[in-house]
């Protein structure tokens, strides 16, 4: 009787796809300047609302929503949404 260990298998070797987009996720850049883009603190701190009325607001404007780095309070350097109202 053949044990598991004698057996050939056809194991692929793990695919890079996941790696790739992980790179290019983490691969973004500042928001270009006078382009109108804000994080959501940004818009809120400006706006003196909350957050879910301005989530409300933003997705009733259908406001284009790009990731790009930002520099937190701590001044740790993240990759977070940014917001710019479409014009119509």
């Amino acid at each position: 009787m053949a044990s598991k260990r004698d057996k050939i298998t056809d194991i692929q070797a793990p695919g890079v796809g996941w790696l790739t987009a992980l790179a290019e996720e983490l691969n973004v850049s500042f928001p270009p300047e006078g382009e109108g883009w804000a994080t959501m603190c940004q818009i809120v701190e400006a706006t003196g609302r909350d957050h879910q009325n301005i989530r409300v607001l933003l997705k009733r404007r259908n406001a284009e929503v790009r990731k790009f780095k930002a520099v937190n309070a701590g001044g740790r350097v993240i990759v977070t949404p940014h917001y710019r109202l479409v014009s119509e």
